[in-house]
Parts: structure tokens; sequence; C-alpha cells
């Protein structure tokens, strides 16, 4: 658990330092440290036991944008197959004061958006870091209008929870489209 600690630690540096995703070989990395040993063989029990959620709280689930992007493709294909629909959104802090985009000012507003973001959405609600100043959200089962009431809602809980930091909140909603095959290659839907 040491080494996935470590993982997170870096890439949430990447992420805060850099604005940018940690190193492929890193991913790489993570997937080495949690491959299962080979040879052993396990039960459903024991699985379902390994996957269950410790200490889970009733807010929206946070996870890093490889996981966030592993997640819209499977909403994607949910999407085409059922029909449901999904919306995404994109919230972006930026400085009030457009000569000193302060690096630790923007650290701060972000720290803040996450807890903000996590009790505003529903648990079953997904959200990542995408940049160094934007979160990216998926809302399943959301309509158009609930999506942006959801945006209107964390804005709010945002500025009622940020005294004194001098920034500027904005959030964007787009429907998710649909993984779209096509005799066995994917659609580019554009």
């Amino acid at each position: 658990h040491k080494a996935i600690e470590q993982y997170k630690r870096i890439t949430d540096l990447y992420y805060n330092e850099f604005g940018i995703d940690s190193p492929e070989r890193f991913q790489k990395l993570y997937d080495e440290i949690t491959s299962h040993q080979s040879g052993y063989e396990a039960d459903l029990i024991s699985i379902q036991k390994d996957l269950y959620e410790k200490n889970a709280e009733k807010i929206a689930y946070y996870c890093d944008y490889s996981v966030f992007q592993h997640f819209y493709k499977i909403q994607a294909r949910t999407c085409e197959r059922n029909g449901m629909s999904i919306f995404l959104m994109l919230l972006t802090i930026r400085s009030r004061d457009k000569q000193n985009n302060d690096r630790e000012l923007i650290h701060q507003a972000m720290d803040k958006m996450q807890s903000v973001i996590a009790s505003a959405l529903r648990s079953s609600d997904i959200f990542s870091r995408y940049s160094v100043n934007q979160f990216i959200a998926m809302l399943p089962t959301a309509c158009y209008e609930d999506s942006l009431a959801v945006g209107e809602r964390v804005l709010k809980r945002f500025e009622a929870s940020k005294p004194r930091l001098k920034v500027s909140v904005s959030f964007a909603v787009k429907y998710l489209e649909p993984q779209m095959f096509e005799s066995g290659e994917v659609k580019d839907s554009q």
C-alpha cells in the first residue's frame, strides 16, 4: 500500500506543479504494483472483498484522470447500448488578477474546490482533476437542466466556502457522446 500512496503523491505533484498528467511510465509502474501474482487463484467472495470500498463516504467518487478516462469509455459504451443520458461538467478556476496568476492561490482554490465538488455531487458521480486549474465531472442519469443546476450549486458552495480567495470559477456542461461502433472499428462522431 505504501507504493500506491507514493504513486498518488507523485501524480498529485505533477498536477499541482506542472498541470499535467504524470508520465506514462508511472502508469505502467502503477499497473505493475497493483497486478496480482500469477498462479494465484481466488474465488468471487475474496475478489469482492478486495473490490469493496473501505471507509466509503457518501460523497462523489474522486479518481485520477487516467481512471476517469476508463470510466468515460465504459459510460460511452453504455450510453450507446441503452440510450442513457450522461453529461460532462468542466469546472475552471482562474485568478482574478490577470497580471499575476499565482500558483499558490490556484492550488488553494483547487484544494477547496475538490472538497466542494465531492460534497455537492451525488455519491454515484465521478470527478477528477483535469489540469492545474480544472476539474472534470461525469453526471450519469442527469438531464441538461439538472446538470446546469449542479454546476450552479457547486459555484454557490465554493463561493460560500472560499474566504478571501481572489479567483473566479466557471463551468461548462456537455452531453457525453455515445460510443458508436461500425464493423469492428470505432466510428468518429464528429
